[in-house]
């Protein structure tokens, strides 16, 4: 009788490394599936505030909607830390399961099944009106629009969060990146003006009358430079408490409260100017504009120190207000701008503008911290050191102590200039306001009468 050998401990080392890039991509596919549905969940959440509630009522649920999506702003690093303090990271996608069971029960017995659509003919059984509502979906929705978006978006951030890294600029791969992201652009581009014009029966993701919309291109323009400063000062943060100040993850997510807690009071303050005192949104935007580019701008200018400096935090204070006061501005005026059947895709534009403007700012803030840290520790550590380093903030504690600090100074400079990178798409809602402006500024009237379907 055959007996199977015993596996040696590198054969057992070369099965586990498998497992774990097997199971590594499993969950990278997981987690697409978590972006769609949770892109999908955030895009309508925000459209149904705009048709289930009467237009009188819309400056009070623009500012509930805003701060309920804020209210992640607190919690999201406070959770998040707490976990990664007290346990693996990977605990953090669970904590999305309770809130999404009790969200759902909500909305199953609080929303009308066919909301925003009138209730169809109770004769023809559900069954039925399930494959027709399926095989009228399939036959309508957008595919060929949704994959270039994907593709464009997705192979400019790997681009931008590959360069300078793992590869040079220069590199076959990165180019080969961008030329597929700018293809994929203009495809995109000359796809939705085709179905426009030529009326085929499928709905545009971006339908091009909003492109002759001067006003409207304000607003998305806007949602894009708003959607930069955000994500980068919500991610990169808490991550220098961490590096330079030696926080522990819990502790930076208390820290960024400065930020985090000002940016709802923000988005509550633009319901207020708007919808109460009618004051045009340009103005509100501009101000935005000002406090956020003078609390970036100073932040950005903190010096090199790995002490809790607590001047600091008055800096975020003034962005956070800036950023809630353009984003919820930029938000209340999309379904002010367009046709009532425009409304759904403004908005749900507009929310992937602000995605995509935040995904890639977080891309170019790693490219910008990747290549200052090679330019000035490449001389300093080790290369397993230096490769330590984007491994785990810990790595930083087994160096010395004068290098520690030296490595703490160079991140510290590093997160200034992502901080100016932030900074200049706050600038870039200007040119956002110059689009929208006109003899008579948009503003948000109680008054306006609107067509009963709205209603």
């Amino acid at each position: 009788m055959k007996t199977e050998k015993a596996k040696s401990p590198v054969e057992w080392g070369s099965t586990l490394h498998g497992a774990r890039l097997y199971l590594g991509g499993i969950g990278i596919i997981f987690r697409a599936f978590q972006g769609l549905g949770g892109a999908g969940v955030y895009s309508l959440t925000l459209f149904s505030f705009v048709r289930i509630v009467p237009y009188k009522h819309f400056d009070k649920v623009s500012s509930l909607a805003g701060g309920i999506s804020s209210l992640g702003l607190v919690l999201g690093p406070l959770l998040g830390g707490a976990i990664a303090n007290n346990g693996s990271w990977r605990w953090v996608f669970l904590y999305n399961v309770p809130a999404g069971i009790i969200s759902w029960v909500f909305i199953l017995f609080a929303l009308p099944i066919h909301f925003p659509h009138s209730s169809p003919d109770h004769a023809a059984g559900l069954e039925s009106q399930f494959w027709l509502a399926t095989k009228d979906f399939f036959r309508r929705v957008d595919i060929l629009g949704s994959f270039l978006t994907l593709t464009s978006c997705s192979f400019i951030i790997a681009a931008l969060q590959e360069g300078n890294s793992q590869y040079a600029w220069g590199s076959g791969l990165v180019v080969a990146f961008f030329v597929i992201s700018g293809v994929a652009c203009i495809a995109f581009i000359y796809w939705e003006w085709f179905i426009c014009r030529h009326d085929i029966g499928i709905i545009p993701m971006f339908p091009w009358r909003l492109a002759r919309n001067r006003v409207f291109m304000g607003v998305a323009l806007g949602f894009f430079t708003t959607g930069l400063p955000l994500f980068v000062c919500i991610i990169n943060i808490p991550q220098r408490f961490q590096i330079v100040n030696g926080s522990s993850p819990i502790g930076a997510g208390v820290e960024l409260l400065s930020f985090s807690v000002s940016c709802p009071i923000g988005i509550i303050a633009c319901s207020i100017l708007a919808g109460r005192l009618s004051i045009p949104f340009c103005y509100i935007i501009l101000a935005g504009v000002a406090c956020q580019v003078s609390g970036l701008f100073l932040y950005s200018c903190a010096g090199p120190v790995t002490h809790l400096w607590l001047g600091q935090f008055g800096y975020l204070v003034l962005a956070g207000l800036g950023v809630g006061l353009s984003v919820a501005a930029f938000y209340m005026a999309a379904p002010l701008v367009v046709d009532q059947d425009d409304q759904s895709a403004a908005v749900g534009m507009g929310i992937q503008f602000r995605t995509l403007g935040g995904v890639l700012g977080v891309a170019a803030s790693a490219s910008i911290l990747n290549h200052y840290i090679q330019s000035r520790l490449s001389s300093t550590l080790l290369p397993s050191e230096l490769a330590a380093l984007y491994e785990t903030t810990e790595s930083i504690l087994s160096l010395s102590s004068n290098v520690q600090t030296h490595v703490r100074e160079v991140h510290a400079m590093a997160y200034n200039m992502q901080m100016r990178l932030a900074g200049s798409f706050s600038v870039a809602q200007l040119f956002a306001v110059a689009l929208m402006w006109k003899r008579n500024n948009v503003r948000f009237y109680k008054a306006k009468q609107v067509p009963s379907s709205a209603e």
